[in-house]
């Protein structure tokens, strides 16, 4: 039995991978896609819609489908132009640390994506209260992301 539940944990993590490529590659193309633009409007007026980054996002992933959640966080902040600051789960930190390792291979600059591991109520705590975070990312336990709403606020 413990060797089929190897065997699933294994291919779970295939699964994801496929799955995570799959949305690397489709927020990839939203890079140049996100602009801004104005618009003709009656008289002497214009509509804009402006394109306008939050600057360091912070990300707070659960530990199950640690590459899967983590493209659908990183990736499309990065595609409208911020950095991202992740707290990955302390139970996917070799995952982590791996992505990591892949980010840098893949030529992302210092500094752009940056994975802090640590527990929830140090990390993940003074990502949500401090105020140079203007946009969180959070997926976890209901009982805590109430912690992280009052902390967000």
């Amino acid at each position: 039995m413990e060797s089929l539940d190897k065997w699933k944990i294994l291919t779970d993590s295939i699964d994801d991978m496929e799955e995570a490529l799959k949305y690397i590659r489709y927020y990839g193309g939203w890079a140049d896609k996100i602009e801004g633009k104005s618009f003709p409007c009656t008289g002497n007026m214009t509509i804009s819609k402006r394109r306008i980054h939050y600057g360091v996002v912070g990300l707070i992933s659960p530990c199950n489908y640690l590459l899967l959640m983590s493209a659908w966080k990183i990736f499309p902040a990065l595609a409208a132009g911020n950095t991202i600051l992740l707290k990955p789960s302390y139970e996917t930190l070799l995952i982590s640390l791996k992505l990591d390792e892949l980010l840098v291979e893949a030529g992302f600059p210092d500094g752009v994506v940056n994975i802090v591991p640590g527990n929830i109520n140090t990390v993940g705590a003074w990502i949500t209260s401090h105020e140079n975070f203007r946009k969180v990312s959070f997926t976890s336990l209901t009982c805590t992301g109430r912690d992280v709403t009052k902390k967000s606020a």
